[in-house]
């Protein structure tokens, strides 16, 4: 395997890795700075005392596990740890909003984006080399579960798609004025999404969609989240949007990352057997 073919294998997860734990540590310095859920992503109800003691222990387990996720410290321990964090998150405060709101974009945005992120820290967690501080049960159940991390990302992301195309005039109306043809676009990354979705179920294509979700991802961190945050620097709802894109953008990256690993290994040649020279008698003079 020559350099250029090892590159997005070694790159990516780092990168993405990376920028998965920008994201979720930013998530939890907001939750520190508001003291407070952040509502779009932790729909804690109103009625629920001591809002800011669930914000504090939120932005603990976020900066925190972000932290660790980014030196690349018990990488294993801390990727299952966030991603059972995230199911709390889903099954308890997401599930019974979109339940409540089957028909509402503001209900099933934000629980795919936990779906997507929890999805993506399993697969983190599974490719991870094993820790010998961890039972022997849960290393093996962890190595077994990157394929459910690909298949949970990729299932959000033709909802993300349907989405696009249901609340096109709403894309169409945060994507810079200096773009043209606004409404295309946002119905051209509706595609983007059900495409690379398809392509990680089926396998057709799916290291170059995943690369390309990512680099799309990443685009919308350069070119409208950062500049909206710019222009509204105490629009919580605009940070909030921009740490979710960074860290789906990294969530995209590992799986390329995992994907690119996987074809590595699998085009190395296999080792040559070593078949033992039949012994003879040394001759003198060789």
């Amino acid at each position: 395997m020559n350099a250029a073919s090892s590159l997005p294998a070694t790159l990516f997860p780092f990168l993405g890795r990376v920028l998965l734990a920008c994201g979720l540590a930013a998530l939890g310095i907001e939750n520190l700075m508001r003291l407070d859920m952040v509502m779009e992503l932790q729909p804690l109800p109103l009625w629920m005392p001591a809002r800011s003691v669930f914000a504090a222990f939120t932005a603990t387990v976020l900066i925190g596990g972000g932290a660790l996720l980014l030196l690349g410290l018990r990488l294993r321990l801390i990727a299952s740890g966030l991603a059972a964090f995230l199911l709390v998150w889903l099954v308890l405060l997401h599930l019974p909003r979109v339940i409540a709101h089957f028909d509402k974009g503001a209900a099933w945005t934000p629980a795919l984006e936990i779906v997507a992120l929890f999805g993506a820290l399993l697969v983190v967690a599974a490719v991870t080399q094993a820790e010998r501080r961890l039972p022997a049960r849960w290393n093996d159940s962890l190595d077994s579960l990157a394929p459910a991390g690909r298949v949970l990302f990729a299932i959000t992301l033709p909802g993300f798609g349907i989405l696009h195309f249901i609340y096109y005039v709403y894309v169409a109306s945060v994507i810079p004025s200096w773009i043209p043809y606004p409404v295309f676009w946002a119905f051209a990354t509706g595609v983007a999404h059900a495409a690379a979705g398809v392509a990680l179920l089926t396998g057709v294509l799916n290291r170059v969609a995943v690369t390309l979700l990512g680099i799309m991802f990443a685009s919308w961190v350069l070119i409208l989240h950062i500049p909206r945050v710019a222009a509204d620097l105490g629009n919580w709802r605009e940070w909030t949007s921009l740490f979710v894109a960074t860290a789906l953008c990294g969530g995209a990256f590992v799986i390329a990352g995992h994907l690119a690993g996987q074809h590595a290994d699998s085009a190395a040649p296999a080792p040559a057997r070593v078949t033992p020279a039949r012994q003879r008698p040394a001759s003198i003079g060789g």
